[in-house]
């Protein structure tokens, strides 16, 4: 069992259930997803009239982290203020606060198709998500978000010395060693890129499923920014590097045509987009993991690697 998940968090994710929907749980919460998160405990509760995902923000470094980053409140003004009905996004049934951040109550996707991340997606699913995301850039409002506080441009906020530091975690590339050379620029000039949207900020495998139909979950790194960032991490993270290649044109070319831009200029705005997911897995590699999550921030630093020196 996770070091960070006890049966006092199976209390609490009861209690959360039961005071959102007004019914006992019928059985002890079970502990899902034990391998895909790091700042989350996720319990799968059963209701009398429905099952119930309930989220819980974690103790510990790596939730003392995400509080300090803004992560749970930014997934908190996702749901309650962003998110709107029809949107291919899990339910939310409601948020309760407790002393170490929001809890969500989502509606149950256990049993949708998912595909390991460390797997990676076939292009066809790729394309699938990409319309996912695209279906939300279109429909969450720029203005309502920045009202409420929503960053603007994640890269902006990325500390420095954090990412100096982050480049000593990984097998410092040229890609990686360029990228954080010329980091002022390149955040700049990704920055300037014109009509913003409210990207999703980690739309890769693990944070989605795909059947009966794709749903994006896991709001934390939402960000006011050029909406080709989502396509370069879902691309850059979620796909093999020959699979990338094989179907980011088409990928491109997919949400070009959805967001009515012509493809030079997606295409363009793309590969500057790279900053976000080369910046930010330097972060990432500094994250306290074990198993499974060690082994995927290993494939991811590697995957974005190699799509930093295609795109550089």
């Amino acid at each position: 069992m996770d070091s960070e998940v006890n049966t006092g968090d199976r209390t609490l994710a009861a209690r959360v259930a039961a005071q959102t929907l007004g019914e006992e749980p019928l059985a002890p919460p079970q502990h899902i997803a034990t391998d895909r998160g790091v700042f989350s405990s996720v319990f799968l509760v059963e209701l009398p009239s429905r099952s119930v995902v309930v989220k819980l923000p974690r103790q510990g470094p790596n939730g003392d982290a995400a509080r300090a980053s803004g992560a749970y409140e930014r997934e908190r003004i996702a749901y309650l203020k962003l998110v709107e009905p029809g949107m291919p996004v899990p339910v939310c049934f409601g948020v309760v606060d407790l002393k170490s951040g929001p809890a969500f109550v989502l509606e149950d996707l256990t049993d949708h198709v998912t595909v390991d991340q460390i797997e990676g997606l076939k292009p066809t699913q790729a394309l699938a998500v990409v319309d996912a995301i695209v279906d939300c850039q279109q429909r969450m409002s720029v203005e309502r978000a920045l009202g409420h506080g929503v960053r603007a441009v994640a890269p902006m906020g990325f500390d420095p010395q954090s990412l100096r530091k982050g480049l000593s975690s990984v097998f410092p590339t040229a890609g990686f060693q360029r990228l954080l050379h010329e980091r002022v620029e390149r955040i700049s000039t990704f920055a300037e890129l014109p009509e913003p949207v409210v990207c999703h900020g980690d739309p890769r495998a693990d944070n989605l499923v795909l059947g009966p139909g794709v749903r994006l979950f896991d709001w934390q790194q939402i960000a006011v920014q050029a909406g080709e960032a989502d396509v370069a991490w879902l691309a850059a993270t979620s796909t093999e590097p020959r699979v990338r290649r094989s179907c980011e044109i088409d990928l491109v070319e997919r949400y070009a045509v959805r967001m009515e831009r012509s493809f030079d200029e997606a295409w363009h705005r793309y590969r500057l987009a790279m900053v976000v997911p080369g910046l930010a897995v330097l972060l990432l590699a500094q994250r306290r993991a074990q198993g499974r999550l060690q082994r995927l921030v290993e494939v991811s630093i590697n995957r974005i690697a190699i799509a930093l020196d295609d795109h550089l």
